[in-house]
């Protein structure tokens, strides 16, 4: 390796060192890494600089001498040029841009084999950066997400991609990496702040739900999105044709996001992915989480939204009563109560109304009962299964689509402003056909 380097032979001398390293470094390490898990395969990628080995260092340094005279020895940025002849911009090859794209997937693929991100993310980075290149270091660092080469990403690197996805105008992008990235191993701090700060709501749904546990607050934040864009749409006498089409449009695709995203839950699938939510007893609590919010009477503020750009006033659809359940009711009737039934539907839901006198509840107080294999946490998870009563969800159901039905002349009803926007004409019957098939059921009354 070493003559191989002297002889100015780099990408030999590289290739030689990794041949080197996995032939000998690893090798050694196999019976230790075949007893570890894939979480623990995946952080042994971000080595600690004080555990390694006088070969992992020396080709860690190996790396960094190409580097350095890799961009001391580049080729110096060309600009295409403008023909008067043809009238267009020449072909002109940007030799420094394709040299340090190059240079980058030379450094991606030497790095992920070693396991040295922290090296990537570090010194290597910050090279890029200096030679004003961190925009080609960041496009390639994109491929390799997408084809699953790279599992992690600093989160320096990830605000500095978010910005650069920005300029581009193709923040999607953002959302389609973090579907290839182990959650386990994120800054969940900081990549939240830059999902919420930039509403990326598909990136914020995979972060909250595969990586912390949490399938209602990414929905609280949606909402919020939600509501600004229902009462834009209402005001509609306050801007001109164009900003009513893009706040309708904005309308639409948070609101279909929102629905998207119950199904998937409802049916016991991650949103965007669709993997298969483990274990069934944790998929009926997070029924009973989204019913709770869907059916949550009055608006609750939510304290983390200001500082993301989302409204935080409340005024508009938020004063009325069921905003979250009259939100989406006004995007898609049958959407969302064809959601709903998802839950009503599926024979293993266990619903207040069926199990108010279950075993779970049977042992009064004061009764000398033993419950052997019962312990409190086991029972508060039992009850937490527990769905909403079905009469009560379509009581409220009908408060908000039929508010002036005899049912509910007294109650659920709530102020609406002269900007409140009111449901489809189609609402009504839908819901009627809905109601319908679970009073022949015989579920509610």
């Amino acid at each position: 390796i070493a003559s191989l380097e002297e002889g100015g032979q780099w990408l030999e001398a590289l290739a030689l060192a990794l041949d080197h390293f996995e032939s000998t470094i690893v090798s050694q390490e196999d019976r230790r890494r075949d007893q570890i898990s894939k979480n623990e395969q995946s952080e042994s990628m971000l080595s600690d600089p004080s555990l390694l080995s006088e070969d992992e260092v020396w080709m860690a340094e190996l790396l960094m001498r190409y580097l350095k005279l890799a961009i001391e020895n580049a080729p110096e940025s060309s600009s295409p040029q403008f023909s008067f002849s043809t009238n267009k911009f020449s072909d002109t090859i940007n030799f420094a841009h394709s040299h340090f794209e190059m240079l980058s997937g030379v450094c991606f693929e030497y790095c992920i084999v070693t396991r040295r991100l922290d090296l990537l993310f570090g010194r290597i980075f910050q090279c890029f950066y200096e030679a004003r290149y961190i925009n080609v270091f960041l496009d390639v660092m994109e491929s390799y997400i997408l084809n699953d080469k790279l599992k992690y990403v600093a989160p320096e690197a990830m605000a500095l991609f978010v910005e650069h996805c920005k300029d581009i105008k193709d923040l999607q992008v953002v959302e389609r990496c973090l579907l290839h990235m182990e959650t386990n191993l994120m800054d969940f701090d900081s990549i939240l702040s830059l999902l919420k700060k930039n509403l990326l709501f598909t990136g914020m749904f995979h972060v909250y739900c595969n990586g912390l546990d949490d399938f209602v607050s990414p929905m609280e934040l949606l909402f919020e999105g939600l509501f600004d864009a229902t009462d834009d749409r209402s005001n509609r006498r306050r801007v001109d044709i164009g900003e009513r089409d893009a706040n309708s449009n904005q309308l639409e695709k948070y609101g279909y996001k929102a629905l998207l995203y119950l199904e998937y839950s409802f049916n016991g699938k991650y949103f965007p992915k669709g993997d298969a939510i483990h274990p069934e007893e944790r998929l009926q609590t997070i029924r009973r989480d989204l019913l709770d919010l869907l059916f949550r009477e009055s608006y609750l503020p939510q304290p983390h939204a200001r500082a993301y750009g989302l409204n935080h006033s409340i005024n508009g659809i938020r004063t009325s009563s069921h905003p979250y359940l009259r939100v989406l009711l006004l995007i898609d009737t049958n959407a969302f109560l064809d959601c709903l039934s998802i839950v009503l539907d599926d024979p293993l839901a266990r619903f207040e109304s069926t199990y108010s006198d279950s075993s779970i509840f049977e042992y009064g107080v004061g009764q000398n009962v033993a419950l052997p294999h019962v312990t409190l946490p086991q029972l508060e998870r039992k009850v937490n299964e527990i769905l909403p009563d079905r009469q009560h969800l379509t009581r409220v159901l009908s408060s908000v689509i039929m508010p002036n039905s005899i049912a509910n002349a007294n109650r659920l009803l709530a102020p609406t402003g002269d900007c409140m926007p009111s449901l489809p004409d189609a609402s009504k019957p839908l819901y009627l056909d809905f109601l319908a098939k679970y009073l022949k059921k015989g579920v509610v009354a």
